[in-house]
């Protein structure tokens, strides 16, 4: 070997072993996205990706005003999600290239559009009880661990059975005034009594 060829190969691996203990070399989507990517609206105002809505919700007690414009299509909406399985979108579209009528009575109006989307997933998150049957008896002092295993056993406490007469008692003392009124106002057989 020539002298030369060993000086390139020998700074090649100073150069090597400089950079593999100075650098920290890594590909991490960190770096690229410096706040956690969460769900976005999609063209119409739902959660979603351009006009395909997904699975991903926004947190419990979220509110979300988009707007979004892609000729014709002029969108506003406002998304509502209180519950972590719930999700309704009130929408207002514009078409920028269509008219709302004969222009002797709409003169230069564009035409609008206004919809309404409710997405439901209690079934599929399985907080939907419906199809459960109903326990009584005195749960008032059972875990929340065990009403989740009868849960996922396909029953559940009654309201009442959740409740001791005791806490009954303190409730209708510290609610009578109000219980009171609601049965003149809408009428004693439209309270819930458990």
């Amino acid at each position: 070997m020539t002298k030369g060829f060993v000086k390139i190969i020998a700074g090649f691996l100073k150069l090597s072993l400089a950079l593999s203990i100075s650098l920290n070399l890594s590909a991490n989507l960190d770096h690229y996205y410096l706040h956690p990517v969460g769900p976005t609206p999609s063209n119409f105002g739902n959660t979603g990706i351009f006009e395909m809505p997904n699975a991903r919700f926004m947190g419990p007690a979220s509110l979300r005003i988009a707007f979004s414009s892609s000729y014709p299509y002029e969108y506003t909406s406002l998304t509502a999600s209180p519950f972590e399985w719930f999700e309704a979108t009130y929408r207002y579209t514009e078409l920028k290239n269509r008219k709302y009528g004969q222009a002797f009575y709409s003169g230069n109006q564009s035409l609008k559009d206004k919809g309404f989307d409710v997405i439901d997933t209690r079934r599929e998150l399985k907080h939907d009880i419906s199809a459960l049957s109903k326990e009584t008896g005195d749960y008032s002092t059972t875990p929340i661990s065990v009403i989740k295993d009868m849960k996922r056993d396909g029953y559940v406490p009654t309201v009442k059975s959740l409740y001791s007469a005791a806490t009954y008692g303190i409730i209708e003392n510290v609610y009578k005034e109000d219980i009171d009124l609601y049965s003149v106002q809408i009428g004693e057989q439209n309270i819930l009594r458990l």
